[in-house]
């Protein structure tokens, strides 16, 4: 299984927040996110929709790489960064052990990793794999789902040496036809780093099944550096996964502005 906590970058001076996986930008001043920007998601539609049922195959490393979200699917702002991260939650209270990968499953990823801009603290990162068997696929989410539905809040020190508090709300609405399976795992709180500094942080996990492929999605960002609308995003995610599992071309699908 691989699962590790997020923390491959650091937040200001020497800080290491570990977070769902190893993924969080250099701090900056950042600005104030009170006065939330009106956002518009612009749609070019590449290929209509299909009901055609995903491939019981396992995707190609050239449909994979298709199947993640794409720097045209970005607002202006961000850019993509080499990923290096292992795809997990951390060890803390009831997130240890969520939706540790199985190791055939993580060696056939494609990963995509994106920061708003160079001091931002907002990140995105997709992946998306397909293993032999449907069934080992369906076993994965089934527990990433029972763990989820038994976690409700997070109370805890990292092996970083963080405090998290917060609550967990966790989904299982399927928001694409195509889609067998889904799980939306939300954080909303407080990270305290071992000096003392309080960080407010909202981290989504989203994870999609279609016969035996799977995607997973996580943004992180900290509100008060940032407006990020993560939803539209994790969205996007999906239907262009969804697209590239059923034979569809993925609709060209821009996010809303992130500042």
């Amino acid at each position: 299984m691989h699962s590790s906590p997020l923390s491959r970058r650091v937040l200001g001076a020497a800080v290491s927040l570990p977070l769902v996986v190893q993924s969080v930008a250099c701090g900056g001043e950042g600005t104030d996110g009170a006065d939330d920007p009106v956002t518009v998601v612009v749609t070019e539609t590449a290929g209509t929709p299909t009901d055609t049922p995903a491939s019981t195959t396992p995707l190609t490393e050239e449909q994979l790489n298709e199947a993640v979200l794409a720097h045209e699917n970005l607002s202006p702002g961000w850019r993509e960064v080499s990923s290096e991260s292992e795809i997990g939650f951390g060890s803390v209270g009831c997130l240890a052990g969520m939706a540790q990968v199985p190791d055939d499953l993580f060696a056939a990823m494609a990963r995509a990793e994106y920061d708003f801009e160079e001091d931002s603290l907002t990140t995105l990162l997709s992946a998306a794999g397909s293993v032999a068997d449907e069934a080992d696929a369906t076993s994965f989410v089934d527990a990433a789902q029972a763990t989820a539905a038994g976690c409700t809040s997070v109370n805890g020190t990292d092996d970083d040496g963080d405090q998290w508090e917060g609550t967990l709300t966790a989904d299982e609405t399927i928001t694409n036809d195509a889609i067998d399976d889904q799980l939306l795992v939300e954080f909303d709180g407080t990270i305290t780093t071992p000096d003392g500094t309080d960080l407010d942080i909202e981290t989504r996990y989203l994870l999609a099944r279609t016969g035996p492929h799977i995607a997973i999605v996580l943004s992180v960002n900290f509100p008060t550096y940032n407006y990020f609308d993560d939803a539209a995003y994790l969205q996007i995610a999906v239907d262009r996964f969804a697209a590239v599992a059923t034979g569809a071309e993925p609709p060209v699908t821009v996010g809303p502005e992130t500042n």
